[in-house]
């Protein structure tokens, strides 16, 4: 995976400044670098944050469109917040979903994923449910990279009011990745609790 897959860092990190607290005033706003997952180095004691700005996903499912804001609505709620470890924090910025592009959109934030896997943790900063899909396949990938003659296992557990599990169009599926992933590369599930979705088992 030599190629270089390239993010929007548009955000600006910015927040309150306690200077005379030193140590204790740090925020993560303080901390926090901005990369692209090509430039990363590996880490001991680091964790990546990548935005999935989308609304595709939710419109293909005829919901209220907004989630594509959610990543930096996020970013701007982190940066106050207290920041008292030695983990090194890393922003990997946004792979954006303008108009419909939604499957082209997942396959990039993919990509980056499982680049970046490679160095640090990465927690994905959706967007819509869409974002499953996208998180699924970066760490399918990152496995595939690590070991390509044995498939993984992978467990997944997903919080969600309900299973959107209803019937679809093939146009639809990637919006419904709890759904995709069952038909795709799964066989196996096991239902945690009313109000929360699935673990799917790789078979």
């Amino acid at each position: 995976m030599s190629k270089t897959y390239q993010t929007e860092q548009d955000f600006h990190w910015q927040g309150r400044h306690d200077a005379e607290d030193g140590e204790q005033g740090k925020r993560v706003h303080h901390v926090i670098k901005q990369i692209e997952a090509s430039d990363l180095e590996p880490y001991h004691n680091a964790v990546s944050l990548l935005g999935f700005a989308c609304d595709a996903g939710v419109s293909r499912n005829k919901g209220r469109i907004g989630a594509k804001k959610a990543p930096d609505l996020i970013r701007r709620a982190l940066a106050n917040m207290a920041w008292h470890k030695k983990t090194t924090l890393l922003d990997l910025g946004n792979v954006v979903c303008e108009d419909d592009l939604l499957e082209s959109s997942q396959e990039q934030c993919a990509n980056v994923i499982a680049q970046a896997l490679r160095s640090t943790p990465v927690i994905t900063l959706g967007g819509g449910h869409e974002v499953a899909w996208a998180s699924f396949s970066g760490l399918a990938k990152y496995f595939d990279y690590l070991n390509p003659a044995s498939p993984p296992r992978i467990g997944i557990i997903n919080f969600d009011a309900h299973f959107d599990l209803r019937a679809f169009e093939s146009s639809i599926v990637m919006s419904k990745p709890v759904l995709a992933l069952l038909l795709i590369k799964f066989t196996t599930t096991v239902r945690i609790k009313a109000g929360l979705s699935t673990m799917p088992v790789w078979a």
